[in-house]
């Protein structure tokens, strides 16, 4: 399906948004724990936002995070619990960055768009940049119905940004501010309601585990070890061309080592898909079984999305499945490949 890009009124109109934003200078009293949201009349989302003002020694940035829907909610909670670090969470950021930067940092693309416009910078560093954020992908240009879902909730965002001005009781541990609208006629009606900010609830894939162990597990006939493994997933650094065609793509990683004698088992990549992440999981676990004809005693995970893929077929194997901070073996894994690639970039 064809993806549209935002006609030029609609850049117009979002900039002129951006610079009332920008003259409020909202980031002179709110910070990223500052969540709030915005319903959006059009599909019903609630759009969360936070104002970002990241303070560093050469330049200042600024601008505001647009997390949409419950996947937008999901990776702004990832955040600020710190589930990944720094380094993992750049794949998975799933938002609409809106920035003020200094123009070295905007793409070709978004510089002509600014000339089309015909607008003018104050500064070296007021230029702005609007960038979807997507899990597996470089950050792009936003498209037409993201452009669309700013247009319809950027002009309350600024609003409440306001509200937050004084007025500290605004600002509310695990709850946030939402301005939730509803139709009369033509017209949108806005309401405020406080929700609590919590993981949204998930429908897991459903799947016939007897199916899997019947035809998987069973006709390999494994032997039961003493040995134990360690599953998980990382993305790998560098982009890989799509063999459908779609845009380059950072691949997911899915690992497997004998932590008991210390070496690699089993490496998969994937493309990354929320939607298939506990098949992948799946996937990984039995081919390793295959490989080894074996099953471990116990199995180190540290990520909740692969425990849950593992833990009723764990419990039906007899398998002990444990959650943990760190797998030092994989740690190790990780780093090397981070080094190996920062010395091709450097080459």
């Amino acid at each position: 399906m064809e993806v549209l890009a935002p006609s030029i009124e609609e850049w117009r109109r979002l900039f002129e948004l951006v610079e009332r934003f920008k003259e409020i200078r909202s980031w002179e009293w709110m910070d990223f724990m500052d969540v709030f949201g915005v319903q959006d009349p059009n599909t019903g989302e609630i759009c969360y936002f936070n104002v970002i003002n990241a303070t560093g020694e050469e330049v200042n940035l600024y601008g505001l995070g647009v997390y949409v829907g419950d996947e937008g909610l999901a990776s702004l909670l990832d955040i600020i619990d710190g589930r990944y670090d720094e380094d993992e969470q750049f794949y998975r950021n799933n938002f609409i960055m809106i920035q003020i930067t200094p123009r070295k940092f905007l793409e070709d693309e978004e510089v002509e768009i600014i000339k089309k416009l015909g607008i003018k910078f104050r500064g070296k560093n007021d230029w702005v940049s609007f960038r979807r954020w997507t899990p597996g992908y470089l950050p792009r240009t936003i498209n037409k119905e993201e452009a669309e879902i700013l247009l319809s909730t950027l002009e309350q965002a600024i609003e409440i940004c306001l509200m937050f001005k004084g007025r500290p009781r605004l600002k509310q541990k695990d709850k946030a501010l939402v301005r939730m609208c509803r139709k009369e006629d033509s017209n949108v009606i806005w309401e405020d309601k406080w929700v609590t900010l919590d993981y949204p609830e998930e429908e897991l894939p459903v799947y016939d585990l007897k199916d899997y162990i019947e035809k998987g597990i069973n006709e390999i006939n494994p032997t039961k070890s003493l040995e134990e493994w360690a599953i998980d997933f990382f993305f790998l650094p560098g982009l890989v061309d799509d063999e459908e065609g779609g845009e380059p793509y950072f691949p997911y990683a899915g690992v497997v080592v004998n932590n008991t004698m210390k070496f690699g088992i089993n490496l998969q990549l994937f493309k990354y898909s929320k939607d298939n992440r506990m098949m992948y999981t799946q996937d990984l676990f039995i081919n390793s079984v295959d490989m080894t004809h074996t099953l471990p005693r116990r199995i180190l995970v540290r990520d909740e999305d692969v425990y849950n893929a593992l833990i009723d077929i764990a419990q039906l194997l007899g398998i002990e499945l444990m959650m943990v901070d760190r797998i030092d073996l994989i740690e190790a894994l990780k780093e090397s490949i981070r080094e190996s690639e920062s010395e091709k970039t450097e080459e």
